[in-house]
């Protein structure tokens, strides 16, 4: 893929867009452009910028007259009618603009973070990426992560169940270092990032093309995403969920 190409489908890799071939494709030449990196870490700062827009805080005349109505510190009589009106108006758009606020950027947080989470899988296909230690022993992996990371994945051999354990490596999702047990099945490759638990687990989902499933367990938050279905995701993270 040649620099031009590469540039004219940063937006649409940004925003999730591409195929997944597409995508791990853009990824590729991202690593070795100066130009084509810069240009992301662009469009990545600007979605930072939309993602914090909109936080203000109310002035304090608003706030007293909000709180003078509320305590009826002013007769209601001494006040007309259509001033009434207009701030229980401007009290029910500040309420509802907050809480709209609050679900819209709820959803940004998600929406990156699945980019992320998609990135980091397509990311792992190229090359040599896919695992940093290689083995299907759990005891060989679980220990390497001794020192990298400030909590303990726990990695299962699930071979018998047709999941075996290929290796494993750290990653960044979201400018956080999390933990990526890889398993494969049937020749797909399936990515479980690990990280701390934070907020209620999505439903099962497709980002960019690929399936994702998500559990907690424990203060641990799971996340396996890959071109398989997501009934054969849910597979897997039961075997990982069941105690051992």
């Amino acid at each position: 893929m040649t620099c031009d190409e590469a540039h004219a489908l940063l937006e649409a890799y940004h925003d999730a867009e591409l195929r997944p071939e597409a995508h791990a494709a853009v990824a590729a030449h991202v690593e070795t452009c100066a130009r084509c990196k810069a240009a992301l870490a662009a469009l990545e700062r600007l979605s930072v910028a939309v993602q914090s827009a909109g936080q203000f805080t109310a002035p304090d005349r608003l706030r007293e007259n909000v709180a003078r109505l509320a305590s009826g510190g002013r007769s209601r009589r001494s006040l007309p009618r259509f001033a009434l009106m207009a701030a229980s108006y401007l009290l029910v758009a500040a309420l509802g603009g907050l809480a709209s606020y609050a679900i819209v950027k709820d959803g940004f947080r998600h929406e990156y973070e699945a980019r992320e989470l998609a990135s980091a899988h397509a990311r792992s296909l190229v090359g040599d990426r896919l695992v940093q230690v290689a083995s299907s022993d759990m005891h060989t992996v679980r220990p390497w992560f001794a020192g990298k990371l400030d909590f303990a994945p726990e990695p299962r051999d699930l071979s018998a169940a047709g999941f075996p354990l290929l290796g494993a490596r750290t990653d960044y999702i979201g400018g956080q270092q999390v933990a990526a047990l890889v398993y494969g099945h049937d020749n797909h490759v399936i990515n479980v990032f690990v990280s701390p638990a934070s907020g209620r687990p999505a439903a099962p989902h497709l980002v960019r093309g690929f399936s994702v499933v998500e559990w907690d367990r424990g203060d641990l938050r799971y996340r396996a995403i890959s071109d398989l279905n997501a009934a054969t995701l849910g597979a897997l993270a039961g075997k990982l969920r069941a105690p051992e």
